[in-house]
């Protein structure tokens, strides 16, 4: 019961006699899945979360698990930039079948996140206007429509990598992205500020030659 395979236990004494006592057990198993269906996301994306969430007609189904299901959609969607997506697990008891249902996973990724602004905390030898320019995958919101401002976890990890590499082209050698944080700016969570944490130690210089 404690490991939530059961969705119903119950236990009655149907005799007693003296010192002794006989117990009926009921126990109702959780029900298993007879199928899967997803809405809102094209095929490919399908096949891609199946093989994430890794469900499989037969097996029981939880709390646990449609937890974790939901858990493993939402952060997909976020690496991608789609951190307003929402998941809704429906369960339909098979009319034919005892003890089965069909699941239903509606995903609405909703609108992809975008940059209002980045900012550096640690910087002193080169300003924030430098830094932003080394980001080429991660960019705030501009006139100009062809430049990207969504935040996406990949591009960011290669940007953080290109400052990392930028500080030790310029002798920085001993440089760090110590971490990223973003604050929402708005209710409906379109816009965010990004924060990115350097620590640029120390400058090596090459030493005279003689």
């Amino acid at each position: 019961w404690s490991q939530g395979l059961f969705s119903d236990a119950k236990i009655s004494a149907s005799k007693i006699e003296g010192d002794s006592v006989w117990l009926d057990i009921f126990l109702l198993e959780q029900p298993r899945m007879l199928n899967l269906t997803m809405t809102g996301v094209n095929k490919t994306e399908q096949t891609d979360l199946r093989e994430k969430i890794n469900l499989r007609n037969g097996q029981q189904i939880t709390a646990d698990i449609l937890d974790n299901t939901q858990r493993i959609i939402k952060e997909h969607y976020i690496e991608k930039g789609f951190r307003n997506t929402s998941v809704d697990i429906q369960q339909k008891i098979d009319s034919v079948q005892v003890n089965m249902v069909r699941l239903t996973i509606n995903i609405n990724k909703n609108d992809r996140i975008k940059i209002d602004e980045i900012f550096f905390i640690g910087n002193e030898v080169f300003p924030d206007k430098r830094l932003r320019r080394v980001m080429k995958n991660t960019k705030k919101v501009n006139m100009n429509i062809f430049k990207a401002s969504k935040l996406i976890s990949d591009k960011l990890k290669e940007d953080k990598a290109s400052l990392i590499a930028f500080y030790n082209k310029n002798g920085y050698r001993d440089a760090k992205v110590l971490g990223d944080s973003v604050v929402i700016l708005d209710e409906e969570v379109k816009r965010v500020n990004l924060y990115v944490k350097v620590e640029e130690g120390n400058q090596y210089h090459f030493g005279d030659i003689g």
